[in-house]
């Protein structure tokens, strides 16, 4: 073995350490949290099968949603009209929203205060004229529905009816355990959790609904080797749902979240990484929190912080930057001492 051989070889090993160490270092650094998470989440099933995203949606108190969210006001039929007292806004308490990878298919449950109420909306939900053929029947309070067609929909559709499920910590651990780093004293009150596997058609997709481009994010996460995205939404008052979601309604709402993504790279690679793709992504340098560099980006009138620590991605997303701000610290502050 010649000189340079061993040198590199030397080179090479302690490279391997110092990767080693970082590595520990930054896992040992994130402590397990006791998250606050919205009313019911932990016991709300998920169905068996591909889910490439999920949204629960509760907070203890009915939420308004506009009826022509479920049926368009043409397409009721007159003998319903004539049953039912049909209000402008449904009061719902609670959802859960299933995908799969596919955009053309979806499935949920939503819950309502009362039968009467379930049994009205599911017959409203029977006039509609949906090209993309939604299936909806009523157990007790809760509406199951399925739209779309194909093996994921028939598949999703038998597995409600038969009433298989698993909470979340079983149906998703490893979403489970990033949900896990979330704040326990957390600005603003928790009203929906989900997680989204990364799949940039699909996140841009789902952006879209709530009117907003992240065109480029999602294939930022995926050329960082994350594979899936936990989240909770906070809000500041009790939540209506629009007619029409985007920016202005998270501000009036006071509405915001923070997501977490592990990187399978250690910490000095993601870092490494994270500032080199910047750029391509829009994403500039924002305020130092609990210590931590953040980066930061504007999106169609709302706030996108990110900070690592080690080969954890934190993420706010906010309507105002003071917000994202506010959010991203209380995410940090049970990871960062001072």
């Amino acid at each position: 073995m010649t000189q340079r051989t061993v040198a590199k070889t030397v080179g090479i090993l302690a490279l391997l350490m110092m990767a080693t160490l970082l590595w520990t270092g930054c896992a040992a650094a994130l402590s397990r949290t006791n998250p606050a998470l919205p009313p019911g989440f932990q016991d709300a099933q998920l169905p068996p099968g591909e889910v490439d995203a999920y949204l629960y949606l509760s907070q203890g108190t009915p939420i308004g949603i506009p009826t022509e969210r479920f049926v368009k006001a043409e397409e009721i039929d007159e003998s319903i009209k004539r049953t039912f007292v049909i209000p402008h806004v449904l009061e719902v308490s609670g959802l859960s929203l299933w995908t799969g990878s596919s955009l053309d298919s979806f499935a949920g449950a939503v819950k309502f205060p009362d039968d009467k109420t379930a049994e009205m909306v599911q017959q409203l939900m029977s006039t509609r004229r949906d090209v993309r053929r939604t299936v909806s029947w009523r157990e007790s309070m809760t509406l199951n529905l399925v739209s779309g067609s194909g093996e994921w929909a028939g598949g999703m559709e038998s597995s409600l009816r038969a009433n298989q499920g698993s909470q979340f910590k079983a149906a998703v651990p490893v979403a489970w355990d990033l949900l896990h780093l979330m704040p326990e004293a957390p600005q603003g009150k928790p009203v929906a959790a989900g997680f989204v596997h990364v799949n940039d058609a699909l996140m841009n997709f789902l952006a879209s609904k709530a009117g907003l481009n992240v065109s480029g994010i999602g294939q930022a996460f995926g050329a960082a080797n994350v594979s899936d995205i936990a989240f909770i939404a906070y809000a500041d008052k009790p939540l209506t749902v629009p007619e029409q979601i985007g920016p202005s309604y998270f501000k009036e709402a006071g509405l915001g979240g923070i997501f977490v993504a592990q990187s399978t790279y250690p910490g000095f690679v993601l870092s490494f990484f994270l500032g080199s793709f910047a750029d391509r992504v829009g994403l500039e340098k924002g305020p130092t929190i609990k210590g931590q560099e953040v980066l930061v980006k504007e999106i169609d009138g709302t706030y996108l912080m990110i900070a690592t620590l080690g080969n954890t991605f934190f993420v706010a997303l906010a309507p105002t930057r003071e917000k994202a701000e506010a959010l991203l610290t209380s995410a940090l502050a049970s990871h960062v001492k001072g």
